[in-house]
């Protein structure tokens, strides 16, 4: 019963999320004030020559911005989260700063083949380990690495639940997928080494170890009988 409890939700809340989403893409779309409770905003930037990942965060409104300097052939990953009728929501994409690099180019296309790789392996009744086999395999193969401790989450009435999502576990391994589950999938794709450290000062800022470049991409699903749905396109 625990585990129904807190993994499996219902069709009500399948709609009603579905719903809020629907009503936070109109609400910015359409020129209203678009005012959202809680709005976090996280702006990631990886330097296009060091690696170092900088991050910004500021609860804010729809009309306000978080943002910093950026220089051409930087990469950028722009991270928001709401709290929208009740339901939190968590999505992130990767942008360029004009011309990049071809190493930038190359790891922010990888990182966009390993996440629609790891939603074509998230399938109803399959394992967890399933999409990390699938993504941490296409990483590897293009000789990059996968961050085993940064990893994605359950999503719903709680912005972190469980399960915590890996990506360098096994297939066939892990929570199996029940339709009802809502999680995110979020690699962070390393150039290089897949160990990282945090900014002592803010306990928040995290740099690659060896100052090799990084990419995230983030999608929240929702397991169903025919797959995963999408709900942060």
């Amino acid at each position: 019963m625990r585990f129904m409890e807190l993994f499996i939700t219902t069709p009500s809340r399948h709609a009603a999320a579905r719903a809020a989403l629907r009503d936070l893409h109109r609400g910015l779309g359409s020129g209203s004030d678009g005012t959202l409770v809680n709005k976090l905003a996280a702006l990631r930037a990886a330097d296009s020559k060091t690696g170092k990942i900088a991050t910004f965060t500021a609860a804010i409104h729809a009309d306000d911005i978080a943002c910093r300097i950026l220089q051409e052939g930087d990469i950028i990953n722009v991270d928001v989260s709401t709290i929208y009728k009740g339901y939190f929501s968590d999505a992130s994409r990767m942008f360029k700063m004009g011309k990049v690099s071809e190493r930038a180019e190359r790891i922010v296309r990888v990182t966009e083949e390993c996440v629609k790789l790891g939603l074509e392996a998230a399938k109803p009744w399959g394992h967890l380990g399933d999409i990390a086999d699938a993504i941490n395999t296409h990483a590897r193969a293009n000789g990059y690495s996968v961050v085993e401790d940064i990893g994605g989450h359950g999503v719903g009435l709680e912005f972190h639940e469980d399960p915590f999502v890996s990506y360098v576990t096994p297939k066939g391994s892990e929570m199996l997928l029940v339709p009802g589950m809502m999680f995110t999938i979020e690699p962070m794709i390393n150039e290089g080494s897949p160990d990282f450290f945090v900014d002592e000062d803010n306990d928040w800022t995290v740099y690659t170890m060896d100052d090799g470049l990084s990419a995230q991409i983030e999608y929240m699903v929702l397991i169903t009988e025919n797959g995963a749905e999408v709900l942060t396109k």
